[in-house]
């Protein structure tokens, strides 16, 4: 399975992005669970929004040096790049959590509830809406829910899943116009 998250929304203190999931299997998740796949279901389904930290432009195909001087801690986003995503014990929030691997230059970042870029610490935060005005996102404890039960039912049919962590090419452009 693979989690898209495409930022689209850059702001000095905040990124927004939309998420999507895709899964290439014999069967397609779509908004009322699985059913057999079909070229019609094959696609990504638009699923919600995410927030992060300030997208510094930050590329997993960077070096960790240069990823390491661009970068501050607790207020920079991950690079843009693909990840493999665990669920592992969190120390810090006492409980099961996903988590984004290998990310380069960083570590412990997690997938887990949050309405604002303040929340994330560098994690990525996910929600069932935006506000691009504000730089928040709304629900997110469902949305964290809706994705660790996705998560679990690929582990019980032995299947990885990926998040794609991209950039749209227009509005990034347009950020440093």
């Amino acid at each position: 399975m693979l989690w898209t998250a495409q930022r689209d929304t850059f702001a000095p203190g905040f990124t927004l992005g939309t998420l999507s999931i895709t899964y290439d299997g014999p069967k397609a998740y779509t908004r009322g669970g699985w059913v057999p796949a079909t070229p019609e279901n094959r696609g990504p389904l638009a699923f919600g929004a995410t927030c992060e930290d300030h997208d510094k432009g930050l590329d997993s195909t960077m070096g960790d040096e240069a990823i390491r001087e661009r970068k501050v801690a607790a207020e920079t986003a991950i690079p843009a790049g693909r990840y493999r995503v665990l669920r592992t014990w969190s120390s810090r929030f006492n409980r099961r959590l996903l988590l984004i691997s290998e990310v380069p230059g960083f570590a412990g970042i997690r997938i887990h509830q949050g309405s604002r870029a303040g929340h994330t610490a560098g994690c990525l935060l996910v929600g069932l809406s935006r506000n691009e005005v504000a730089g928040t996102i709304a629900d997110s404890e469902k949305a964290c829910s809706w994705l660790d039960e996705r998560w679990l039912e690929c582990e019980a049919r032995g299947e990885p899943v990926w998040l794609e962590i991209t950039r749209d090419a227009g509005a990034w452009t347009a950020r440093r116009a």
